[in-house]
C-alpha cells in the first residue's frame, strides 16, 4: 500500500515496496552534475534495484513549468539496491552560482533544512554510513583522471591520494553532517578532464571502485545512459551547469 510520511522538512511518498527499505548504507548523487559520472554510475547500480519512495520538500528547487503526460518528477528517488544499501538520486538542486559568476548567497539557507531532515530520518531508520558519489575537474593539467575516497573516520584524508578534493554542495555537506550526527561520512570523488563531455578514463576508474565495493552493476544500463547522453551532447554542452541551471533531473 502506498503512503506518506511527513518528517521535519521533508515528505516521503512511498509504495508497497517500502517494506524493503533498509538504509544501513546510503549513497547519494546529483543527477545533473557536470561530467555525468555520478549519473551514469547511479543508473547502472539502480537498474536492478527497487524504487521504494520519493522525497519532496518545500526547500527543493522546482521549476514552475512541467510537461504532460511525461512530467519531470519532483521527488528525489530512493532505490533499494541490496538488502541494506540504498541509493538516493537528487533530481534537482539549487545552482551554486547566482548566474553572474558570484556564489549563490541563499544556497546554504535553502538546502540545509532538507539535508538535515533527510539525515535525521535516515539515522532514525538505522543508517550507519552516508556516502556521496561525485566528481571534480582536474586542477593540474599534468594530472591524470583518478578516484579518491575521503572518510570521516580517517579525518577526511584521501584513501588513494593526498591531493585535495574541491567539492560543491551537496557532495561535501551530506557526509560532513552525517559525521556530526553520529554516522560515518564518506565521499567518493572522480577527478575528471573538464575538456571532455564524458571522461571515459575517470568513469572506468569510478566503475571499478564501485563494483569492488560490492555494489550491483548493469553494463546494459551504463551503455544505454552513455548513448542517451551522447545523443544530446550539443544541447547539454550549451547549458551552464554551475551558472543558471538547477542541475535537474536527467530525462
Amino acid at each position: 500500500m502506498s503512503g506518506h510520511i511527513q518528517f521535519l522538512d521533508i515528505d516521503i511518498f512511498h509504495n508497497e515496496s517500502f517494506t524493503m527499505f533498509n538504509p544501513k548504507k546510503v549513497y547519494l548523487y546529483v543527477e545533473g552534475e557536470y561530467g555525468f559520472i555520478p549519473l551514469i554510475c547511479g543508473k547502472s547500480i539502480e537498474a536492478d534495484g527497487t524504487e521504494v519512495a520519493t522525497i519532496t520538500s518545500r526547500y527543493q528547487n522546482i521549476e514552475a513549468f512541467n510537461r504532460l503526460p511525461k512530467p519531470n518528477d519532483i521527488g528525489w528517488r530512493i532505490t533499494q539496491v541490496t538488502e541494506d544499501i540504498c541509493f538516493i538520486a537528487i533530481t534537482n538542486w539549487y545552482p551554486n552560482s547566482d548566474g553572474k559568476g558570484e556564489p549563490n548567497a541563499d544556497l546554504w539557507k535553502n538546502s540545509y533544512p532538507m539535508m538535515y531532515s533527510l539525515l535525521r530520518y535516515l539515522k532514525m531508520e538505522g543508517c550507519e554510513q552516508v556516502c556521496t558519489v561525485t566528481s571534480m575537474n582536474i586542477l593540474d593539467a599534468e594530472q591524470n583522471p583518478a578516484i579518491n575516497v575521503h572518510t570521516s573516520d580517517n579525518d577526511w584524508e584521501g584513501l588513494f591520494s593526498d591531493e585535495d578534493s574541491y567539492l560543491a554542495l551537496p557532495a561535501w555537506a551530506f557526509p560532513m553532517l552525517a559525521d556530526k550526527m553520529g554516522m560515518q561520512g564518506k565521499a567518493i570523488v572522480a577527478s575528471q578532464d573538464e575538456g571532455q563531455f564524458i571522461d571515459i578514463e575517470a568513469l572506468k576508474k569510478m566503475t571499478i571502485y564501485l563494483q569492488l565495493s560490492g555494489l550491483p552493476w548493469c553494463d546494459k544500463e551504463m551503455e544505454k545512459t552513455i548513448s542517451t547522453l551522447m545523443s544530446v551532447e550539443t544541447e547539454l554542452s550549451s547549458q551552464g551547469f554551475d551558472e543558471d541551471t538547477s542541475m535537474g533531473e536527467f530525462q
